[in-house]
Parts: C-alpha cells; sequence; structure tokens
C-alpha cells in the first residue's frame, strides 16, 4: 500500500458507485466536506474540557496529596466498570444506526433513551451491592454511591446524536464548554474552601444531571422529537446489537482501568496517586484520537453503507493520521517526564516520573487502537472487536498481578503498555480485522523514525520546556514533509480544517 494515499480518503467521487443512487452519494459528499471543521469544532470542544480537567485534576491531586487522590482514583475506576453496563453500548449503536438511518432518528433514540434509563438505575444498584459484597465500607462505599448517582443522567450523549451523525457539533460543544467553565471554577472554589474529598464525588452527580438538562434542550433545538416509549421488541433488537459492544468497551475498561483497582488494593493509596498522576497526564494525550474519531464513526458507518472503496481509504487515512500524533506524544513525553511531573504536581510526586516514562509508549498503541475498535463497531463487527478486547483484558490482568508486587505503579505501566500492544497483533488474525491492522502497522514504521529521531535532538539539545516542545513539534512536522507522509489528501484534509478551503 502506498505510502501517501490518494485524494479523497474522506471523500466520494462525483460519480456514484455501481449501486449507490446520486442523491445518497450528494449526502456523502456534504459530511465529508463538513469532516475537518467539525474535527476543529470538536477538538476546540474536547481540548477546552481536557484542559480544564487536566487543570483542575492537578490542582485536586496537590490539594488531596497521594494517599486522598488514591482513593479518589480508585473509586473513579471502580464506578467505570458499571457505566459500562448502565449503556450497554446503546449510545454506540444508536449513533451507528442514525447514521444509517437519519429518517427514523427520532423513533431510534425515543427507544434508546428509555432503556438507558432503565438500565442506569439497575447499574447504580447493583454497583452498591457489589461495593458491599468486596468489603467497602465507611468512606469508600459512601463515595462510590454518590459517585454513580450520576448513572441515571448520562444518557444525554444520546441527545446530541443528531448534531454527531450531520458533524455539526459546533454547537453543543460550545455550549456544554461553557458550562464546563462554570463546573471547573466551582471546583477551585472547592479546593480554595477546603471542601472533603466526598464534596467533589457528589458534585457529580448534580453536573450530570446539568449537562443532561443542556443535552436535551440542544435535542429539541435540533429538532429531535422522540418520547421516552415502552418497546420490549425494540430494546431487544437494541440489546443484540449493543451488548457485544457493550462486552468490548466493559473489556476495554478493564484493561484501562483495572491496573488502578489492582495497584490500590495491593501497594495502597499513595502509590496509586503517583500512579493516577501520570495517568492524568497520558489522558491528557488521548484527546487526539477522541476528537478524530468522534467525527470519523458517524462518517464510517454511512460509507460502510454507501461506498465500501470509500470507506477503505478512509480507513487508511484513519490510521496514518493517529500514527503521526502517537509517536510524537510517547516520545515527547517520555523524554520530558523528569520536567512534568514536579512542574505539574510538586517535587513530592517525583515517584510519579517513571511511571509516566512506561505509560508513554501507550499512545502510539491506543491511538491505532481506537480507529481499529471504531472502524469494527461501524461496519458491525462488533464481536470481533469483543474478542480483541478479551485478549487485551486477559494480558493485563495477569501482568499486573505478575509485575505489581514487584515493580508497583512501574510494573502497572509495563502492564499496560504490553497489553495494548497486543491488540493490533491478535488483529491481524480473524479476517474482519486482518486488513485494518495491516493498515495499521504500516502506517506506524515512518512516524516512529521520524519522532525518535526529533527526540533524539531534543534530549540532546535539552531547551526549556516550552521551547522543546516547540522546536520539537517543529522538527518533527517538518520531517514528515520531507519524508513524504503528507500526500494530497492530508494537504485537502488540512485546508478544510483550518479554512483555507471551505468545503461544501
Amino acid at each position: 500500500m502506498e505510502a501517501h494515499g490518494t485524494s479523497g480518503a474522506f471523500a466520494v467521487s462525483a460519480a456514484p458507485a455501481p449501486g449507490v443512487s446520486p442523491d445518497r452519494s450528494e449526502r456523502i459528499e456534504v459530511l465529508a466536506a463538513r469532516f475537518g471543521t467539525n474535527v476543529l469544532a470538536t477538538a476546540l470542544g474536547y481540548g477546552l474540557n481536557t484542559v480544564l480537567a487536566a487543570v483542575v485534576g492537578v490542582l485536586l491531586a496537590r490539594y488531596l496529596g497521594p494517599g486522598e487522590y488514591g482513593l479518589l482514583v480508585s473509586t473513579y475506576a471502580f464506578q467505570s466498570f458499571f457505566v459500562i453496563l448502565a449503556s450497554v453500548g446503546i449510545d454506540t449503536v444508536a449513533q451507528r444506526e442514525v447514521a444509517r438511518a437519519p429518517q427514523d432518528t427520532d423513533r431510534i433514540l425515543g427507544e434508546a433513551v428509555t432503556l438507558r434509563v432503565l438500565l442506569s438505575l439497575a447499574s447504580m444498584v447493583l454497583a452498591w451491592s457489589v461495593a458491599g459484597a468486596v468489603g467497602l465500607r465507611g468512606r469508600e462505599l459512601l463515595l462510590v454511591v454518590w459517585v454513580t448517582l450520576a448513572f441515571p443522567f448520562g444518557c444525554a450523549s444520546l441527545f446530541l446524536i443528531p448534531y454527531a451523525t450531520a458533524l455539526r457539533t459546533a454547537i453543543p460543544r460550545g455550549v456544554l464548554g461553557i458550562w464546563s467553565l462554570v463546573l471547573s471554577g466551582l471546583k477551585v472554589a472547592m479546593i480554595t474552601w477546603r471542601a472533603p474529598l466526598e464534596a467533589f464525588v457528589a458534585l457529580e452527580a448534580g453536573a450530570a444531571l446539568m449537562v443532561l438538562l443542556l443535552s436535551g434542550w440542544l435535542g429539541r433545538a435540533a429538532g429531535l422529537r422522540l418520547r421516552p416509549s415502552w418497546a420490549p421488541f425494540a430494546w431487544r433488537t437494541l440489546l443484540r446489537a449493543s451488548i457485544p459492544v457493550a462486552l468490548t468497551l466493559a473489556l476495554i475498561q478493564v484493561y484501562l482501568r483495572v491496573d488502578q483497582v489492582m495497584l490500590y488494593a495491593l501497594r495502597g493509596g499513595q502509590e496509586t496517586g503517583w500512579y493516577g498522576a501520570a495517568v492524568r497526564i497520558v489522558e491528557v494525550a488521548n484527546l487526539a484520537p477522541v476528537v478524530f474519531m468522534s467525527s470519523a464513526f458517524p462518517l464510517l458507518a454511512r460509507l460502510d453503507v454507501e461506498s465500501p472503496r470509500a470507506l477503505d481509504r478512509a480507513t487508511r487515512m484513519s490510521v496514518r493520521a493517529v500514527a503521526w500524533l502517537g509517536w510524537p506524544f510517547a516520545v515527547w513525553i517520555s523524554v520530558e517526564a523528569p520536567r512534568l511531573i514536579p512542574l505539574l504536581f510538586g517535587a513530592g510526586w517525583s515517584e510519579a516520573v517513571p511511571m509516566l516514562r512506561v505509560l508513554a509508549w501507550c499512545a502510539p498503541t491506543t491511538f491505532l487502537n481506537s480507529v481499529l475498535y471504531n472502524r469494527l463497531f461501524a461496519t458491525r463487527e462488533q464481536g470481533t472487536a469483543s474478542l480483541l478486547a478479551l485478549a487485551a483484558a486477559l494480558l493485563n490482568m495477569g501482568l499486573n498481578l505478575a509485575l505489581i508486587p514487584r515493580w508497583g505503579g512501574a510494573g502497572a505501566a509495563a502492564a499496560s503498555a504490553l497489553s495494548y500492544g497486543v491488540v493490533t497483533l491478535v488483529a491481524l488474525g480473524p479476517r474482519g480485522s486482518r486488513a485494518i491492522a495491516s493498515m495499521g502497522l504500516r502506517a506506524q514504521l515512518r512516524p516512529a523514525l521520524l519522532a525518535l529521531g526529533s527526540g533524539v535532538l531534543l534530549w540532546r539539545m535539552r531547551p526549556s520546556l516550552t521551547l522543546g516542545a516547540v522546536l520539537f513539534a517543529g522538527v518533527y512536522a517538518i520531517a514528515l514533509g520531507v519524508a513524504g507522509e503528507v500526500g494530497r489528501e492530508e494537504r485537502s484534509l488540512i485546508r478544510r480544517m483550518t479554512g483555507v478551503d471551505s468545503g461544501a
């Protein structure tokens, strides 16, 4: 497969593919033309939320200290497993089906919202029961109860699906961005007032309710007129499609979060707090694939129906784009970890440096895995996605059991890096994922070499943190261009994102 691609990865040619009606081809063209603009709008929205969350997270970690922060991290890690049960993959399937059949939006989302609320209530009660059964008592149990009270309000994302499938997310991102500013200000005020840990956790339920109210208002503004409906037959159909998605997402949560739960159980709150600080920095880097795939997923689902050829082009460009982003993140964070940790968290957090240096190398594989899973979900290959996630989850748990007792947080980080990386290798087996995995692996080589070369230059020069970031990004970007990584299709997309080419 060619190294720099050909024009049209996110567009369909003017002549419709055989069997594709002209009006459908035109709709794909419109969506493709919006892609770059929507990525930019999503990046600004997610970027604001991520930066605010990171700033508040750092302030909260410094305020609470490693021990209390470790308790907070383990509480959120525990509840993350039940969040999947509260949604059972319904959000992903609903977005896919609305992208495929937008004329049925009200019916699809009406059925999905009702089912989602019922499942959320059941998952909340289940979380309380499991917490008691595994021996959580006192503060630990109270924190779990408070954080899971947000579950019934988690259907907010369903009201925004019309914006996502039409690639028009600027308005909801702006509205919710304003709310994020308000919420962040409130959290900073609580830190100033020296509020207890329980108050920050309890705030999450109120914040989730506010997001639900705002999302409902935005949905109505977009013309959504759904009504909750009692539709057991439709729910069964929805669940048959969503349960494999839910299983995949649950297994992904296992290999993303079980390390923190196991680390807390085996090494205590302080080491979990250090590890949580490292994870917080890496999560900021994960903004990139989230932004990209939130726009690419509905387009992939539509292309699966309209033009398989364009679907393959879009997938090829996606795996190359995340490779360009993942490797520089890994190299830069690894090189600068000794300066990032004390700058953000203080001198008392130096134990997090080796953990961060290992976790940084998760970026290329997690970025690629994001494209892989989303492509499988978009094309109704969720069963294959479940198998890949199961392999990674089993490996992750086994490695954590083996490595944490001896190496603590650094061992947990190594377990994560290895288990994330195995996903693409296992994906070379099943027929439904083989071609995507092959594309992804081939896309890694040159970005990896260019990022490592740029990182060596940064390490030898040792400029200030800010200047180093600018120089590293500049050298890497120039190297991509010189190596021929940026072709016509990429330049076209960049022009759309920056407004030079307005598209349709």
